[in-house]
């Protein structure tokens, strides 16, 4: 109440006119000035029922609140779930997309091969053509196998092996699979020659037809040529 009349002595000093309700001595006052040219001081009163509801829908407020609180961690806990669900699915798709539409070519089996000689440190070698057959196996992008010659084209003359003459070799190599171009097959063969081992190393690629054609090079005074994989006999 003493707080209530020195507000509106205040407000009488500066000739304010305050228009109270009746149930001001009990209700809570804010006064407030408003421009001098009117002269008019309004006073918004509160009864004791908007008190306690005010008081309930600040309670409400904060319940609302502390339920927030749970809210945001149950959306924790969903976008958490979320992301692991998604990753699962994507690395699903990855993994359906390359076993059943991007495949690691199939391998396996038996090859005959064509090697043309293009570039030698000797001479008779020069022009000289060669041709195996191959028995390939595939663990995923690894490759092994063995390679036997079976006909020989050279200066020389021309000869074919058969039985106990042919030469046989030893295969290890690597597919580089690759999804917007074209395969390539990477081999190593090891040849059991005549007197002596020799190296061969094919650099192919896996053509729309099944072919793998390419490259080769060979320790065997320094060949280098052309070579051409296919699945039936030359």
């Amino acid at each position: 109440m003493a707080a209530l009349e020195r507000v509106l002595r205040q407000a009488h000093t500066n000739k304010y006119r305050a228009a109270l309700p009746s149930n001001t001595a009990t209700g809570i006052v804010y006064l407030q000035k408003y421009p001098r040219e009117t002269r008019v001081a309004q006073c918004v009163c509160f009864s004791p029922e908007a008190v306690k509801k005010k008081g309930r829908d600040n309670k409400r407020d904060s319940s609302v609140r502390r339920k927030g609180g749970c809210m945001h961690f149950d959306s924790f806990l969903s976008d958490v779930l979320s992301t692991i669900v998604g990753g699962v699915a994507l690395a699903f798709l990855f993994f359906l997309a390359k076993e059943k539409f991007f495949p690691v070519p199939d391998l396996c089996g038996t090859w005959y091969f064509e090697m043309r000689t293009e570039t030698t440190a000797y001479k008779p070698y020069e022009g000289m053509l060669l041709r195996y057959v191959a028995m390939l196996w595939r663990n995923e992008n690894q490759l092994c196998g063995s390679v036997e010659k079976i006909y020989e084209q050279s200066s020389t003359g021309t000869r074919s092996y058969t039985g106990t003459n042919r030469t046989r070799g030893i295969v290890q190599g690597y597919i580089d699979h690759k999804f917007l171009d074209r395969d390539r097959i990477f081999l190593h063969v090891v040849e059991d020659g005549h007197g002596r081992e020799s190296t061969n190393c094919y650099n192919v690629e896996l053509q729309p037809s099944g072919k793998m054609i390419g490259t080769f090079t060979s320790m065997v005074a320094e060949q280098g040529g052309v070579v051409t994989w296919q699945r039936n006999p030359f």
